[in-house]
């Protein structure tokens, strides 16, 4: 019997039962099932009449099974049909006394057997009936009170797998296969609905009648070589193992279907270059005298010679020819595909270098990762655990935009190279130490990853001194190379990257803040016993509060550098009014301190964070842990200084207040520093990981997304002793820029908004900063989503408003992903989906949101261009203050269908803290240590309705 309609029987006689055996309940089942053949159908009613048989030994139940009547008009099409069909069921017993077919309904009563209950039979248990024809029925309405049965319900019920049925397969046929190899050919047909339609009755006609048929098997290897020789019943040509039944197992067979269905689609071909590339390899491999013709569906001499064979290529990928597709469905494709993923050695790399922004050793792995992608697409399809054998980073060239320092005696390329010092100081070490393994088999995939013993290292070449130097004032940036090295010599990728290093960018104005921090510290009379806090201007404080993003802010900080103050937080507190054991930690402090920032400026920061970093953190852990003993001598004065030290604070801070109305933790703060310490950390312990994924054939790019999302630095710090009664929560996170505190006093004056920057953006702005993937994208995508399934006129398009947004990425990631995703699925003959986007923010800097949400709008119709079905986009932009937005969205006179408020749990976060039991986790060998931050609201509980919790991870407040 057909593997789809034992699937079918199954499904309706448990859901039969289910609904019997309940005692109180109706006791009444009614199934419509989709349309099918009369065999299959005929099969289906026989099966289900025996369980009538059944039941009827131990209660009286009616049973209603009927074809629907425009169903059996369209079997009854051809003349003959009606009496074959007739002469069916009269030998299965479904014919009565008079002559009437009792499972047609003839006379089109759906609605009649839709009101049928059990009232209307007298003495009647139960009432099962069951209408097949659901794709005929006249009366759609009707089939509301119908619990309906179709491919997608039995799809659901397996599991979204072919296990279920390759396990029958098994065991009717004897092969005696494990559950290794059938989970092997489930990858294969799982891949071959990837290309074609799911039809699951048409897969069981074609294995029952096809496959099965066909042959004798002794394993499930032969069942799947047989079946990869048939493939032609569904348009896609025949490949044949030539002895190597391995090739077309799993994830090979799986890569080798998809290969052979694109390669007969002709999309490839339907650009010049497409063709010029294949037809190249084709015309250099038939060159060749061994060359031999490849096989033929039952061995038909198809072809006279290579010739001939090549003649046929030719017309299918030049001319796109019917006849030779028709000869190419009948010949063995395996030879060809082996042909086309030959590597071609002449192959020239891009003169557009991409550019990418972000933190250096981020910014190097989403190198490696995209040279790693493009590697695996050379592969061809073979495994990227059989081909990779290394990754090596090296820089290439540095155009800067630096001048010299002729007060200094410095030239612009020396400062160029202690600028890159200073940023990249020991991150070769860093990956070094990344412990990248790829299993050396499918049997070692499975097990942890810790027992991978295939080692791929992954190194970084630090010769600053061999680098190359230029200029380049608009956008300095580094030039490095990631070399993707395969097992064959000839199998290499190459891929050249640029590193945005702009005045802006974090690591620089970190490095530039350090050098300038070092230089006043050693002006200072008594360095030694200097604990500083770093003051600026209250105008630059609230400046940076209102920043529209990283780049505003880090200009911001560099600007304020020209008037930072070192301010010694132990003047007016003398030795002698300190415990001993408290000034010795303090000096402690103050020398580890000044260690790491001589080593970062001189160095390199990766350098100091290996050496210095342990030391610094551990002093700073000691002396916060000290200080809060309050039978100490002084603690309580030290404890109020000591709780400003590092941060950035304007003039109104004094060092003895018991308060901290506002500052900005910042990259020479110990409590970021913690934090980029483990980032770095986490980012070589979690990179491998992804790798793994994208060689095992699983979803290593979401893995990576997640990885450089997860590693984004929010909060450095609990909270803030904002005056004498409260602790505030509120933080605006910029990188390594945090402002802590509430909103400052000062308004956003004249003078604040002459130092924010209210222009466009950069024209080489790359979108990627922009729709980076986050924890936010696939909320956004899946409530999109669900709100088109709830309502079928956003079929048509959506109208999508997002209030309270302070980053563009978190709406901006998630409906780019929602329009990827549906408009993939949709007919290009539809019409123009329309989807507007409107977004109120809460930056000060509304220019600069505009022209990034143009510069969105503008990748996405381009992105979408040509794909399939149109796109309308629109995009809208106010700029709408907290206090403002309730009476902006009153004016708005356009109806939107969904409205996302973002960052409401970020208001009003004020109150106290309540001490709680520490706690610890085994991070499992990484080094991460406590990054991220784990960070969740409480629930709120009876009694504290307007009371808000959030529990934090055991780091050091």
């Amino acid at each position: 019997m057909n593997l789809y309609i034992e699937s079918l029987i199954e499904y309706l006689k448990g859901e039969w039962d289910h609904v019997l055996k309940i005692s109180d309940g109706p006791r009444e089942a009614r199934f419509i099932v989709q349309s099918l053949d009369p065999e299959s159908v005929f099969a289906l009613f026989k099966a289900l009449d025996d369980h009538r048989l059944s039941w009827l030994q131990k209660q009286n139940i009616k049973c209603c099974f009927r074809v629907a009547t425009g169903l059996w008009r369209e079997w009854c099409r051809d003349p003959d049909a009606e009496a074959q069909l007739h002469q069916k069921m009269a030998v299965l017993g479904a014919i009565g006394p008079n002559g009437e077919r009792d499972w047609i309904d003839e006379e089109d009563r759906l609605t009649w057997y839709r009101n049928r209950t059990i009232q209307d039979y007298e003495g009647v248990d139960g009432l099962v009936v069951v209408l097949v024809g659901l794709n005929h029925a006249s009366d759609q309405g009707g089939l509301t009170d119908f619990h309906r049965v179709d491919e997608a319900r039995i799809w659901y019920e397996m599991g979204e797998s072919f296990v279920p049925w390759i396990k029958r397969i098994n065991k009717r046929l004897d092969l005696n296969a494990v559950d290794g190899e059938l989970e092997l050919f489930d990858m294969v047909l799982q891949q071959l609905f990837q290309v074609r339609p799911l039809r699951l009755h048409k897969l069981a006609d074609f294995l029952e009648r096809q496959v099965i048929a066909g042959g004798d098997f002794y394993s499930l290897a032969d069942f799947t070589e047989r079946f990869f020789e048939l493939l032609p019943f569904w348009g896609i040509p025949p490949l044949f193992t030539s002895g190597q039944p391995a090739d077309l197992r799993g994830k090979k067979g799986a890569a080798v279907l998809k290969e052979a269905d694109a390669f007969i689609s002709h999309q490839r071909y339907k650009t010049t270059s497409g063709r010029k590339r294949d037809w190249l390899k084709i015309e250099k491999a038939l060159g060749n005298s061994e060359i031999e013709l490849p096989m033929t569906v039952g061995n038909e001499a198809i072809y006279d010679d290579v010739a001939a064979y090549r003649d046929t290529l030719y017309a299918f990928i030049h001319e796109a020819n019917g006849d030779a597709r028709e000869r190419l469905l009948q010949t063995d494709l395996m030879p060809l595909l082996k042909i086309l993923r030959t590597r071609d050695s002449s192959k020239k790399t891009s003169k557009t270098v991409p550019a990418i922004t972000g933190m250096s050793f981020e910014v190097m792995l989403q190198g490696i990762w995209r040279a790693l992608e493009e590697f695996a697409k050379d592969c061809g399809g073979q495994s990227l655990t059989e081909q990779l054998s290394g990754v090596h980073v090296e820089l290439i060239r540095f155009d800067h935009d630096l001048t010299a320092d002729d007060d200094g005696g410095v030239g612009a390329e020396e400062l160029a190279r202690e600028l890159l010092q200073g940023c990249l100081g020991g991150l070769d070490e860093v990956f070094e130490g990344i412990d990248c393994r790829l299993p050396r088999d499918e049997d070692q995939a499975r097990l942890p990853r810790v027992q991978w013993d295939h080692v791929v290292p992954i190194t970084l070449d630090l010769k600053l001194d061999d680098l190359k130097y230029g200029t380049s004032r608009a956008r300095p940036n580094v030039q490095f190379k990631v070399i993707v090295a395969g097992i064959d010599l000839d199998q290499t990728t190459e891929a050249v990257f640029k590193w945005v290093l702009s005045p802006t960018q974090p690591e620089r104005v970190r490095f530039e803040c350090a050098r300038n921090v070092r230089e006043l510290w050693l002006k200072e009379r008594n360095p030694d016993r200097f604990l500083p806090t770093f003051q600026i201007s209250s105008l630059s404080m609230t400046a940076l509060y209102f920043a529209a993003d990283a780049d505003e802010a880090n200009r911001l900080v560099n600007q304020a550098m020209t008037d930072l103050e070192l301010v010694n937080l132990l003047d007016g507190l003398s030795s002698e009014q300190m415990d001993a054991n408290l000034r010795r930690l303090t000096t402690g402090l103050i020398t580890a301190y000044r260690a790491w920032l001589d080593v970062a400026v001189i160095e390199g920061y990766y350098t100091a964070r290996a050496n210095q970093m342990p030391q610094l953190l551990s002093a700073f852990v000691d002396l916060a842990e000290k200080v809060l003993d309050t039978q100490l001598l002084g603690s309580a004065e030290l404890l109020r200084r000591f709780y400003k030290a590092f941060f950035l604070v304007d003039e109104r801070v004094e060092a003895n207040d018991p308060y901290l109305p506002g500052a900005i933790a910042w990259g020479l703060s110990p409590a970021v520093l913690e934090l980029t310490q483990a980032r770095a950390g986490f980012l070589a312990d979690g990179f491998p990981e992804a790798v793994g994924e994208l060689a095992i054939g699983g979803d290593g790019k979401a893995a990576f997304e997640r990885l450089l999302d997860l590693a984004q630095i929010h909060r450095p710090l609990a909270a803030l002793v904002a005056d004498t009664q409260q602790l505030s929560a509120t933080i605006k996170s910029f990188g390594l820029l945090h402002y802590l505190g509430p909103p400052p006093p000062t308004e956003n004056s004249l003078a604040v908004q002459t130092l924010l920057r209210d222009e466009g953006n950069d024209d080489d702005e790359d979108v990627r900063d922009i729709v980076r993937p986050c924890e936010e994208r696939d909320l956004v995508a899946r409530v999109l989503s669900d709100y088109q399934q709830l309502y079928s006129f956003a079929e048509d398009g959506l109208r999508i408003l997002a209030v309270n947004v302070r980053e563009l990425q978190v709406v901006l990631s998630g409906v780019g992903r929602f329009l990827d995703d549906y408009l993939k699925r949709t007919s290009a003959d539809w019409p123009p989906f329309h989807c507007t986007v409107m977004v109120y923010t809460t930056s000060s800097s509304p220019m600069a949101m505009e022209n990034r949400l143009a510069l969105w709008r503008n990748h996405v119709m381009e992105r979408q261009r040509e794909k399939g079905r149109p796109l309308t986009l629109s995009v809208g932009h106010r700029y709408a203050p907290k206090d403002q937005i309730v009476d902006l969205l009153k004016q708005e006179k356009r109806l939107y269908d969904i409205a996302f408020l973002f960052h409401f749990l970020r208001a009003g976060l004020v109150g106290h803290a309540d001490p709680t039991m520490p706690f610890e986790f085994d991070f499992g060998g990484w080094s991460g240590l406590q990054f991220p931050i784990t960070e969740y609201p409480r629930p709120t509980q009876d009694g504290d309705r307007y009371r808000r919790q959030s529990l934090l991870s055991s780091v050091h407040p």
